[in-house]
């Protein structure tokens, strides 16, 4: 028990034992987190204000790792050499109260991880923006769902390590570049190029032709083999690269 404050701001700061954290807070008027060991918090105490019943439960704390990675090649297989980049965002839901349990960002590795997770039912979730999709079926154990890729009601029970979660994502890519005119003493943005995109088969996919920046660029392509011929402006060649 607290008492005899004086009206103001304070820090409280609760630890638990070793090897427990804080179990839920739904009960919980004051401002603390579940799945923490130790955490520090502000408090702003009003004149005559109470906080009572405030049970503080304990757990010995469940741990979800993953790794999420780029299919390269669309075939939503994780395969060899395939990058895993970091600072991409892994939501943690908890699905008793429909709120942000956590928040998991990617290492270096791709890798994502929280050892702090109390035991219940919990959803992880990846939004996806514009360029970002979802692979094909295969490896991730993660599946498309209303503008996100979602793993829902992943069971926990205490002390619990749910690991190896695949997370693959197909982002868009884009080709481009510029057209250039030497003209001997300068080189000069050449407009009027026609620039072509086409698949590994030769099929042809898009056709640009440069303005004056001389500047083509082909967007929203998925990962592929593509092929580009260029077309000069009547009076210019081709030098060589």
């Amino acid at each position: 028990v607290l008492d005899a404050l004086r009206p103001d701001t304070y820090t409280l700061t609760v630890s638990c034992p070793e090897g427990y954290v804080l179990s839920r807070t739904d009960q919980l008027t004051l401002p603390l987190r579940a799945g923490k060991d130790t955490q520090s918090v502000s408090l702003s105490v009003a004149m005559g204000q109470i906080w009572t019943e405030q049970r503080l439960g304990t757990v010995i704390p469940a741990a979800v790792s993953g790794q999420l990675w780029l299919d390269e090649n669309n075939n939503g297989l994780f395969d060899e050499g395939e990058q895993t980049p970091a600072g991409y965002e892994v939501i943690v839901t908890d699905d008793r109260n429909g709120k942000t349990f956590d928040t998991l960002r990617t290492d270096a590795e791709g890798r994502f991880a929280t050892s702090g997770m109390i035991p219940g039912s919990f959803t992880l979730s990846f939004p996806l923006d514009e360029d970002t999709i979802a692979p094909k079926e295969g490896d991730s154990d993660f599946s498309s769902r209303e503008g996100q890729l979602v793993l829902a009601g992943l069971q926990l029970a205490e002390d619990e390590h749910r690991e190896g979660l695949k997370l693959g994502i197909v982002r868009y890519t884009a080709i481009g570049g510029s057209v250039w005119i030497d003209r001997g003493d300068r080189v000069e943005a050449l407009a009027g190029a026609e620039i072509t995109l086409k698949d590994e088969d030769g099929d042809t996919l898009a056709v640009m032709t440069t303005a004056a920046s001389g500047s083509y660029r082909f967007e929203r392509l998925m990962p592929g083999r593509y092929r580009l011929e260029a077309l000069m402006p009547e009076g210019c060649v081709i030098i060589e690269p």
